[in-house]
Parts: structure tokens; sequence; C-alpha cells
């Protein structure tokens, strides 16, 4: 397991540990970026969110995944 597939099963392995930290979600989210899946980043990027309105990291790049 390596790449972008191995850290996208990494970081679902810790979102089941602790889903309430929203770095695993952006991590995730990233991850799927990376895989060309944008609306499932998105989503998790949403989560952190939720969890965490004012975590920079999460508005930082679900801006920037609607800018392609």
């Amino acid at each position: 397991m390596g790449g972008a597939n191995g850290s996208a099963t990494a970081h679902i392995l810790a979102v089941a540990i602790n889903a309430k930290e929203p770095g695993f979600f952006v991590h995730r989210g990233l991850c799927k970026h990376a895989l060309k899946k944008e609306s499932a980043a998105r989503e998790d990027y949403d989560k952190a969110l939720k969890l965490s309105p004012d975590f920079a990291p999460a508005h930082y790049y679900l801006g920037m995944s609607y800018l392609g």
C-alpha cells in the first residue's frame, strides 16, 4: 500500500479511531484530491469545518478545490 491510495486508507483508519479531529478529514481530503476525487475531497473538508468552523486548513483547501 503506497501513494495516495495508501494514505487515504491510513486516514480512513485515523477517522475511525478519532472522528472528532478535523485535521484527519483535511488530510483524507488531500488524498482524495490526489486521486482526482474532488467531490469526495470537498465532503471531507466540509466535515472538518462542521467539527471546527474556524479550522483554517479546511477553509483553504475547500477554496482551492474550487479553483481547479
